[in-house]
């Protein structure tokens, strides 16, 4: 069985949970323990028992990008900073994400 419900790709954790809805409430329990069986059975079924939380807005943020090998020139220098200066404003304004 697998523990962990979270995964990089919606079907995949699909794939997971119906998995899991396999497993009776007391088998998860008794191979995962009380707390964890029991949080496994419903997180499988849809069911979440956790208060939803408020999240603070961001203040700051980091992030690091590396110039691409081969800038010899200004003008490709420009280029490449007006197109990070574009990323950046996006990212800010809620439209994107920086990758």
């Amino acid at each position: 069985a697998v523990v962990s419900t979270q995964s990089t790709g919606k079907e995949k954790e699909k794939g997971r949970k119906s998995e899991l809805v396999k497993f009776t409430q007391a088998d998860l329990v008794s191979r995962y323990g009380d707390k964890t069986g029991n949080w496994i059975y419903h997180i499988a079924r849809g069911r979440d028992s956790d208060p939803v939380k408020h999240r603070a807005m961001v203040k700051q943020s980091a992030c690091s990008k590396n110039f691409p090998q081969g800038i010899k020139k200004a003008d490709e220098l420009k280029k490449w900073l007006m197109g990070l200066s574009d990323r950046l404003e996006k990212w800010r304004d809620g439209e994107g994400e920086i990758d």
